[in-house]
């Protein structure tokens, strides 16, 4: 039988291969204000979009962020997907106190342009310059 993965707590990792991170990589922890850049394409943004973490949760023991893309798309990640799926760069301070409500008013920032200089930090991201951990 399979043990669950220790990040998101899945019962079956075996399911989707490659799709947990191993227990030595440790839990990714990311913080309202973040620069992310995909890795590769999802159905809510593009291989090397940039995105901000919105929001922090949890559920149960395990954490959570939601990310918005600069295209509009938003997702909640848990470790093992931001661990696979998001290369994580600087915090943004400017942005660090932002306060997700819901998603009008996250769309109607967007518009607004109150995330463009987190998008504009991203680039070197997708280039590799910048390390997972954010330094």
């Amino acid at each position: 039988m399979n043990q669950p993965c220790p990040h998101c707590h899945n019962p079956e990792p075996a399911r989707v291969p490659g799709a947990h991170l191993p227990a030595a990589a440790g839990t990714p922890q990311l913080a309202v204000g973040q620069v992310v850049v995909a890795r590769r394409a999802a159905g809510v943004c593009a291989k090397d979009e940039p995105g901000l973490v919105v929001e922090t949760y949890r559920i149960g023991d395990r954490p959570g962020w939601t990310v918005l893309f600069r295209s509009g798309g938003r997702d909640g990640w848990n470790p093992c997907e931001a661990g696979l799926w998001l290369q994580a760069g600087p915090v943004v301070a400017g942005l660090t106190d932002y306060r997700y409500t819901d998603t009008a008013q996250l769309a109607a920032d967007l518009r607004g342009g109150l995330f463009e200089a987190a998008f504009e930090a991203a680039p070197a991201l997708a280039c590799g310059s910048v390390k997972s951990n954010g330094q």
